[in-house]
């Protein structure tokens, strides 16, 4: 299954909700890792705090194309 993600708070959060979304996603790819997930954010970038979730090779970041 391919999984749509709102990552935006991953992103630009650094506490909060920022920690929540980057939580869930990892749990998520870690439990479901035959599924790929993509999060979705306005400007992706790659942070410290959302690297880790990034190196699993069942999750992308994208942004609007």
């Amino acid at each position: 299954m391919h999984i749509g993600y709102d990552g935006k708070r991953a992103v630009q959060n650094n506490t909060g909700l920022g920690n929540y979304s980057r939580l869930l996603a990892a749990v998520m790819a870690r439990r479901f890792g035959g599924d790929r997930f993509t999060l979705y954010a306005p400007r992706p970038r790659t942070t410290p705090r959302l690297a880790p979730v990034l190196e699993a090779a069942n999750v992308e970041l994208r942004g609007p194309e």
